[in-house]
């Protein structure tokens, strides 16, 4: 298993493990199992840690009809919590209701009101219930903003989302991916917002949400953290070539080892060259890419790196090295790293 798997076990505090959004492992009654999703996150197979079946689920596409052999788990369909009290979803922002297919209130929060983001060219915009523009067995909503598709589901199965990318297609089928200036981001009238969390860098729209990708030779965007990444501030003023998305630094009110302390509690992990080698008093991460620095990891992919100096003497706020990964660390990461193939 790998390492950050076996530490998430491992470390359970509470009945569920995670890496980043991903739900992997489910504890309770002194046993773990292991989560098996589908495409869209909606868990449909649950293993024991010898490999034998636990459990299986299934449902109809809205996420209706939802039934387990048994019910290890409250997380169902897409990964969200089901609120037995009343019947419905947490999606975050909002409930949802799998029984209709509908969100049971409307979300204004992702534009500027009183008047509603709308695409006339596109009826379903102006359903302010509707999930995934109606489409479920194609996208996954992240967290009950409108249209927030994210771009994580099939290629093409949308015009507005592509390769990976949102953005609009022309009458001729032309795609054109969605720029977001960093100007744009400071400006409350623009529409557009960013926050960098577990899941990376996450760009909000009045078309949707996606992760930001920065372009290089671009102005810099100054972005506050949230969930986790709370109380740190990131300017985002690059990316890596085949390796990250986006990179820059961190700042946070706080020492070097308060820093890591705070991270650690918020689930920071650490691959297997990320670790101290005691002789040597640094690790192989830190010998090799990040010098002088201990190394704090998010997810799996895309996965947040904080390269948190070593320097006890490091001014208060103390700044440090961040970028976000395609991918956690990996063999195919390595390479990429180390030899410029196996790149995304």
């Amino acid at each position: 298993m790998p390492y950050c798997c076996s530490q998430l076990v491992n470390n359970l505090r509470d009945a569920h493990g995670h890496a980043g959004a991903e739900h992997l492992a489910t504890y309770g009654d002194s046993t773990t199992t292991f989560d098996h999703a589908d495409w869209l996150g909606t868990e449909r197979y649950r293993t024991t840690a010898a490999g034998g079946f636990a459990e299986s689920c299934q449902s109809l596409v809205f996420g209706d009809g939802f039934s387990c052999t048994a019910d290890m788990s409250p997380l169902h369909f897409t990964g969200k919590e089901h609120d037995y009290e009343s019947n419905l979803e947490n999606f975050g922002a909002r409930y949802y209701s799998s029984q209709y297919g509908r969100f049971v209130t409307p979300d204004w929060s992702s534009v500027p009101a009183p008047v509603p983001y709308a695409d006339l060219t596109n009826p379903q915009s102006l359903n302010q219930y509707v999930i995934v523009a109606d489409d479920p067995s194609s996208f996954a909503d992240l967290d009950g903003h409108d249209f927030n598709v994210g771009c994580t589901a099939r290629e093409g199965a949308e015009k507005s989302c592509q390769g990976g990318f949102l953005g609009t297609t022309d009458p001729d089928g032309n795609f054109t991916r969605t720029v977001i200036t960093s100007a744009s981001l400071s400006d409350p009238n623009s529409g557009n917002t960013a926050t960098v969390n577990e899941n990376g860098v996450q760009i909000t729209t009045p078309n949707g949400m996606g992760e930001g990708v920065f372009i290089a030779n671009t102005p810099a965007a100054d972005v506050q953290g949230s969930g986790a990444f709370q109380d740190f501030e990131f300017k985002i003023n690059g990316n890596c070539s085949g390796t990250c998305l986006d990179s820059g630094t961190f700042q946070f009110n706080g020492t070097p080892d308060q820093t890591r302390d705070l991270l650690d509690d918020r689930g920071a992990f650490r691959s297997i060259v990320d670790r101290t080698i005691p002789i040597l008093g640094k690790s192989i991460d830190e010998m090799r890419y990040h010098p002088d620095t201990t190394q704090a990891r998010f997810g799996d992919g895309p996965s947040p790196h904080f390269s948190v100096p070593r320097d006890p003497g490091n001014t208060i706020p103390m700044i440090g090295p961040f970028h976000v990964d395609i991918a956690a660390p990996s063999l195919a990461h390595l390479a990429c790293a180390t030899l410029g193939v196996e790149c995304q």
